[in-house]
């Protein structure tokens, strides 16, 4: 048990430290984030009303693919912010009630974010202590939390610090080993661009 905490105290002081953050979305009783805005909101009429009918379907064991309520249909399946095939919105809204699955999607993008500052700065050459400062800080920077009625986006933008570290390491590698990881981690930030483009395009013709 001391090996593990020795090993591990920074990830456990980063998952404390954001889920105490955070403890408002599940204690004394669950809430979401909502902003305010003037006549429709997009979380509330977006990204809430389309993650619902995302839960309903799962739980009756079916990928969602026509919603038939809204207008004449609507097809949740080609809409990107929903984030249909997320391995993590697979698990949650399939097994949790809807609004722990909502926010424990949120958080853990944050935690994904936190751990990924610290190993970026530990791959710097930064002290435990002094990555694990950064991995508890980065997370409620101007860029995440006021994207909370955008998961999509949050769940592209906190990877930035994994592929910081990523191409960190490329000055370190042999050219071949460069190029490959170069061709993987570029792919995947071309993917993030599609999709942040794609959901804003959505919300604007949906506000």
């Amino acid at each position: 048990m001391k090996k593990f905490l020795e090993k591990f105290w920074p990830a456990i002081v980063i998952t404390l430290v954001i889920f105490a953050f955070h403890s408002r979305l599940f204690f004394p009783h669950s809430s979401i984030y909502i902003t305010p805005d003037y006549g429709r909101s997009d979380s509330w009429h977006l990204s809430i009303a389309n993650k619902f009918y995302y839960a309903q379907e799962l739980k009756q064991n079916r990928i969602p693919i026509w919603n038939p309520h809204i207008g004449t249909g609507f097809p949740t399946l080609a809409e990107g912010q929903t984030a249909i095939f997320f391995l993590p919105n697979l698990i949650f809204f399939r097994l949790l009630p809807f609004v722990w699955a909502y926010n424990l999607t949120l958080v853990l993008s944050f935690l994904i974010a936190g751990w990924g500052t610290y190993m970026f700065c530990r791959s710097l050459g930064l002290s435990k202590l002094s990555s694990t400062y950064a991995g508890t800080i980065f997370h409620p920077h101007y860029l995440d939390l006021p994207a909370t009625i955008f998961p999509l986006q949050v769940q592209g933008r906190v990877l930035i610090p994994t592929f910081l570290k990523s191409e960190s390491k490329l000055t370190r590698e042999s050219m071949l080993n460069r190029c490959r990881s170069t061709i993987v981690v570029q792919s995947v930030k071309d993917n993030l661009c599609s999709m942040n483009f794609t959901a804003r395009s959505n919300a604007s013709c949906c506000t």
